[in-house]
């Protein structure tokens, strides 16, 4: 797994990535939702409520903020969080 971040004029991206499983394009449709759970093998026979990424998703967003996903089957995947730069943000880092 890797993580790593990066700093744009209007937002600041948080990666992380890993060379696992991927996810189909059918999964990625419905990855947020609450409760889901691929029906593939690779993924059935691991625990799981299918509710991380949906609280990753929300938490996200509480904080104006958005994710994405980005996957191949049998290669990986690399989510992205976007949280832009407003003026309430800057001030309370300063």
């Amino acid at each position: 797994m890797n993580l790593w971040a990066e700093e744009t004029e209007h937002a600041v991206l948080i990666h992380v990535s890993d060379s696992g499983v991927g996810v189909s394009k059918e999964d990625q449709l419905r990855i947020f939702d609450k409760f889901y759970r691929s029906s593939a093998a690779a993924i059935e026979q691991k625990q799981g409520h299918g509710l991380g990424l949906a609280l990753a998703k929300e938490i996200v967003e509480l904080h104006h903020g958005s994710i994405s996903l980005q996957s191949t089957p049998g290669e990986g995947s690399e989510f992205t969080i976007t949280l832009k730069k407003t003026a309430t943000i800057l001030k309370q880092v300063s």
